[in-house]
């Protein structure tokens, strides 16, 4: 087994590869228990030297997920589904209230310091991804806002439970599946979901998808739309005051 201090790690994907067992877990998995996701989170946090419990901020914590690339990371020119006005939920948010707010691409932390971030957060806000996957290090009683892309309800028990078996079974991609609504009950954390005003770079795809009078791989069904969707999503637009507003609202309760 690789030693975690020895390893520059950087994703959650690579310190669960780190050991076998880990790797069989699943954070995804629909059938995963709370005590299994406590049995989880407490072998890493042993594995990096982490305290197994984690205090509350003085004040909540708010923080957003940047998608916008780094220039140290790979394809820093593309984006995918990069929220152009995050700054202004960020600015909105500090302007208006008392919360400590952090806008982070998570790609620039070491796997130590997002799990840390994690378990001082308050409110996560983020684009559905394995960065909301995060939820597993969150405290009880905190918050996930999770923003789906238009016709999309990834990540979530209504999407699961629409097309479970086809998801589950067809090789769909884990990242689509990935349901962080059942991460996040498991974890005792809030589930919020909400959708942007206006999204670039996938409609086009999918209305060739849709126009297609016969089934191919590329179309099978509504899952595979809904891939299209996610993949060639390479930006967003949202309403930053009902983010915002939904976020300090979130953050009064936790």
């Amino acid at each position: 087994m690789v030693s975690p201090q020895r390893t520059q790690l950087r994703s959650l994907d690579n310190l669960i590869s780190m050991e076998r067992k880990m790797l069989r877990h699943g954070l995804a998995r629909p059938d995963m228990t709370a005590q299994e996701l406590r049995e989880f989170t407490k072998t890493i946090r042993a594995h990096l030297n982490l305290p197994a419990l984690v205090l509350p901020p003085t004040r909540p914590l708010i923080t957003l997920i940047s998608r916008a690339r780094s220039p140290n990371t790979k394809n820093a020119s593309k984006p995918r589904r990069y929220i152009i006005n995050e700054a202004d939920i960020a600015h909105k948010l500090r302007f208006d209230t008392s919360l400590d707010v952090q806008l982070v691409n998570l790609e620039t932390l070491s796997i130590k310091e997002q799990i840390t971030l994690m378990g001082r957060t308050s409110v996560l806000f983020g684009v559905h991804s394995s960065a909301l996957l995060h939820v597993a290090w969150m405290r009880p009683g905190s918050a996930v806002v999770q923003l789906h892309l238009p016709n999309t309800q990834l990540g979530s028990h209504a999407h699961v439970q629409r097309d479970g078996i086809l998801s589950w079974y067809s090789g769909v991609h884990p990242s689509i599946i990935m349901n962080i609504e059942n991460l996040a009950e498991k974890a005792g954390v809030r589930y919020f979901d909400c959708w942007p005003n206006k999204t670039v770079g996938a409609s086009k795809k999918v209305s060739e998808c849709s126009s297609k009078k016969t089934l191919s791989m590329p179309c099978l069904s509504v899952v595979q739309q809904e891939e299209i969707i996610f993949r060639e999503t390479d930006s967003i637009i949202v309403d930053s005051e009902h983010v915002a507003d939904l976020i300090s609202k979130l953050a009064a309760l936790v």
